[in-house]
């Protein structure tokens, strides 16, 4: 399997394993790794092995352009528990001050602390705007969905499995990892 680890982007939404996957990401050698970008390390992207979360799941565009031969992780979960950890996330943020309502949140959802069917809606247009987007990309010539794109379901999917479908994805030996439990992150009230 290659030596050269690719740049690798997680696209999915918050509340879909973004921060079990960051430390993954770290445990397979992937440093540094950023999380929640602000804007001027957004701008020096370059210094950076693996990137998710907000702005990256909604700028992956721009991303792919800047860097054609990035692989991306597009995290999912099942729409219901996604909704309802969403929902706890934000109540929990609103209700104990945390800074949940920045610019990225707003640029997402038009609003601090989106209800139920906003949430839904968004979870469903991002499903479909990432398969969209790459399936244009790959019609074009300009993307391999078989080695730059991995549907990655953290939440109902055993460790196992994961670091097999992580580290094959990225072209790593899965052997000395899947005998690790899967990192499982931000699981809990609030989260």
């Amino acid at each position: 399997m290659s030596s050269a680890k690719p740049k690798v982007f997680g696209i999915g939404l918050h509340k879909t394993g973004l921060t079990s996957l960051s430390r993954a990401m770290r445990t397979i050698g992937y440093d540094p790794i950023i999380q929640c970008p602000n804007e001027q390390q957004y701008a020096n992207m370059d210094n950076y092995a693996f990137a998710n979360d907000m702005p990256i799941d909604m700028r992956y565009p721009r991303l792919h352009c800047k860097y054609p031969d990035a692989k991306f992780i597009f995290t999912v979960r099942d729409r219901q528990a996604w909704l309802e950890s969403a929902l706890r996330h934000s109540v929990h943020a609103e209700s104990t001050g945390v800074d949940w309502n920045h610019a990225d949140q707003r640029a997402a959802y038009g609003v601090d602390f989106p209800d139920a069917e906003l949430l839904m809606e968004r979870y469903d247009e991002h499903f479909d705007e990432v398969l969209t987007y790459f399936w244009k990309q790959e019609e074009i010539g300009n993307f391999d969905s078989q080695k730059q794109l991995l549907r990655l379901d953290i939440c109902a999917t055993n460790g196992r499995t994961l670091w097999q479908k992580l580290c094959r994805f990225l072209e790593i030996d899965p052997t000395v990892y899947e005998r690790l439990a899967f990192p499982c992150d931000n699981v809990g009230i609030g989260k």
